[in-house]
C-alpha cells in the first residue's frame, strides 16, 4: 500500500544482533529530549531510547504505550540515570506493577 508509514522499529541490544526487539509505537506518545512531543520521523539512528509498554505474545515484541529520547548518542546516554554498567547495547528491565 503507497503512503503507509511503519510505525515500529527494530533495536539490537547484543554486538551480533541475535537479541533484537521490534518495537511497535502506533498509539505511543512519544518525546524529544526537549520534553516536546514528536512522530516516529523525528526519531534518529543512533539515538537512545526508554520505551515503557507490554510485551505481546512474540517475546521479542513490544507495544510500546510511552516512548522517550534520553541521549544522542552513547557518550551522553551515560551521563543519565538510565545508563547501566556493562549494559552498552541497551537492557530491558521487567517491571510489575
Amino acid at each position: 500500500m503507497a503512503g503507509v508509514v511503519q510505525k515500529r522499529f527494530q533495536i539490537a541490544l547484543s554486538p551480533s544482533k541475535s537479541d533484537t526487539y521490534t518495537l511497535h509505537v502506533a498509539d505511543a506518545d512519544m518525546v524529544a529530549l526537549s520534553g516536546d512531543k514528536i512522530a516516529v520521523s523525528d526519531l534518529d539512528d543512533k539515538q537512545w531510547v526508554r520505551a515503557e509498554g507490554t510485551i505481546t505474545d512474540d517475546p521479542h515484541r513490544i507495544k510500546v504505550t510511552r516512548l522517550e529520547v534520553i541521549a544522542k548518542d552513547f557518550e551522553s546516554v551515560k551521563k543519565t540515570k538510565f545508563f547501566r554498567t556493562g549494559f552498552d547495547r541497551g537492557y530491558i528491565d521487567e517491571v510489575r506493577p
